[in-house]
């Protein structure tokens, strides 16, 4: 018999921009991509891990100034899976894993503009991987991420493919003579909807639920409405700015309408050669409806919307059989994005690997870890140095996550070492405050007592 299962592999690379703000500078901090361990998708997944073996091999560290299409330096990560099917039954797993967003420093726009660096491999033999995409909500969850990572239209309580939506072109006339431009104010009445605004400039919610657009004279308004549509306009007002405290004059007048389904809507410009499925496109943007909607409003979001590449979270997935009591090696190359940290001098370059959803395997044991490069590493102290860099072996699986960094030079030290100078001086003047303070108590105390014994 052959059982067919689902299982889910991870090599995460999360990409959240993280700032680092400091007077007269420029971004000194960029946020690289994690790398995870394999995961099971199915709890009952009888596959064990017997081996895993990683091998960092970083070459060279990039250089913000000259690599940011990726090319500048030259780093990877191999993870080798001995996988073990102890059950009576031949399976047949769907494996799939996260390799990441595309980071800020290899700032491309394409999603495939480094697929050529990624290799799976099954036994030795290449396999056909297929990407897929979901939307990045920035902190990575193996068994959350896997229910929106679906091969149908996600199910949701408001959104389906079917759902009415109507686009009203609005024109605005009679603005007042004053002003070069005015606010316009939507405010949505209760109903069974949700509704933006193509050029919309934001929104508010609380007693009334409205949006908001900043209109020169003579603009329109194209307003969406997902589901129950007006009969007549919605109230719309017009403000001096967007604080909406001084009203003025100006109009609205319905100039079209126009009549769709949420699936034509949020496929509207889809191209079919970008290598994201329908599928895959849909459940994203009904993800970022969800995520951006608060009462009856979306905020940033327009018909044709394109994600840009750090918002979209892509995948391999790729079949792997496993006969009953058959040994099988599963390898995953990927390049390394770590993360840089400019505040120090030389840079700190932090590589994370997240071992946890391997704890979803029926049993994991024997893991080899080894860092391959000429640079040195610090803040972690299970790696012991070796003749071609570092380290690390552990017969289960270790908690939590696995985190090193890396740097050009054995010291280094932080560029705004003037903070801490002012800590420790403020500390200082504390102190002698203090110090003075109390002199001050006991001279006081000495000389009452001095009075009292004349």
């Amino acid at each position: 018999m052959k059982r067919i299962l689902n299982a889910a592999g991870a090599v995460i690379m999360a990409a959240a921009m993280t700032v680092s703000v400091h007077a007269n500078s420029g971004l000194r901090f960029w946020e690289g991509t994690d790398s995870a361990d394999v995961s099971s998708r199915n709890e009952d997944c009888p596959l064990t891990v017997e081996h895993e073996s990683l091998v960092f091999e970083i070459r060279s560290l990039p250089d913000i100034s000259s690599a940011v299409d990726g090319t500048g330096y030259d780093a990877d990560v191999t993870a080798e899976y001995t996988f073990y099917n102890p059950g009576p039954e031949d399976v047949t797993a769907n494996l799939v894993f996260p390799f990441g967003t595309i980071p800020h420093h290899i700032n491309t726009g394409s999603l495939d503009s480094d697929l050529s660096r990624y290799n799976v491999l099954i036994d030795g033999q290449k396999t056909e991987a297929r990407l897929r995409v979901t939307l990045n909500t920035g902190d990575f969850d193996i068994r959350k991420s896997l229910e929106v990572l679906k091969d149908e239209y996600i199910e949701d309580a408001f959104y389906r493919p079917d759902l009415p939506v109507t686009k009203y072109v609005i024109s605005v006339t009679g603005t007042d003579s004053a002003y070069d431009s005015v606010c316009a104010a939507v405010f949505i009445a209760d109903g069974n909807r949700k509704c933006f605004l193509q050029e919309g400039n934001g929104g508010g919610t609380g007693g009334t639920d409205y949006l908001i657009q900043q209109c020169e004279k003579g603009s329109e308004i194209l307003l969406y409405v997902i589901g129950e549509p007006y009969s007549e306009l919605p109230e719309i007002r017009f403000y001096e700015n967007g604080s909406l405290e001084k009203q003025v004059s100006a109009e609205a007048e319905l100039k079209e309408k126009e009549s769709m389904t949420l699936e034509e809507l949020v496929l509207d410009g889809y191209d079919s050669q970008s290598g994201v499925s329908a599928v895959d496109r849909y459940n994203a943007v009904i993800s970022y409806l969800n995520r951006n909607s608060g009462g009856r409003i979306i905020t940033e979001y327009y018909a044709g919307r394109e994600f840009y590449s750090s918002e979209l979270l892509r995948w391999f997935e790729y079949d792997m059989e496993v006969k009953a009591g058959q040994t099988v090696i599963n390898t995953v190359t990927a390049p390394l994005y770590p993360s840089i940290d400019e505040n120090y001098e030389p840079p700190v370059f932090t590589f994370t690997y997240l071992l946890s959803p391997a704890g979803t395997w029926a049993s994991f044991r024997n893991l080899d870890v080894r860092v391959i490069t000429d640079m040195y590493l610090f803040e972690n102290k299970k790696f012991e140095k070796t003749d071609t860099g570092y380290a690390y072996s552990s017969e289960t699986l270790p908690e939590g996550e696995l985190t090193f960094s890396l740097c050009r030079e054995s010291s280094r030290h932080h560029k705004n070492n003037w903070i801490v100078w002012m800590v420790l001086g403020a500390a200082a003047v504390c102190l002698l405050l203090f110090g003075l303070a109390v002199f001050l108590l006991i001279k006081l105390v000495l000389a009452l007592l001095g009075r009292k014994r004349r």
